[in-house]
């Protein structure tokens, strides 16, 4: 029997995740040209997206590995908790 087998056995771990729930936002855009002022990028913003960071990411890491989750930390009220919570809430984690 291998260890994976075995650990069938014990069904799904309970795990609490206490931390800083954090909103990881990420900014796509395309170059568009060079800055006339200094050698940078200017770039076009083409779309965001927001993911789970800090605390948040691992609750989602433990629940994909098939972990029950419950995390607890201070999210907003704005739309960066809310888009934690959803992040959360599509693989189960209860918060």
């Amino acid at each position: 029997m291998t260890v994976r087998e075995s650990s069938a056995d014990f069904g799904a771990p309970r795990v609490a995740v206490c931390g800083d729930l954090i909103a990881d936002r990420y900014v796509y855009a395309s170059p568009r040209r060079l800055s006339r002022e200094a050698p940078v990028m200017v770039l076009r913003h083409e779309h965001e997206a927001l993911g789970a960071g800090g605390a948040a990411n691992v609750a989602r890491n433990l629940a994909a590995l098939g972990a029950q989750v419950a995390a607890f930390g201070a999210i907003g009220q704005d739309e960066s908790g809310e888009g934690v919570r959803r992040a959360l809430g599509e693989v189960g984690v209860e918060t």
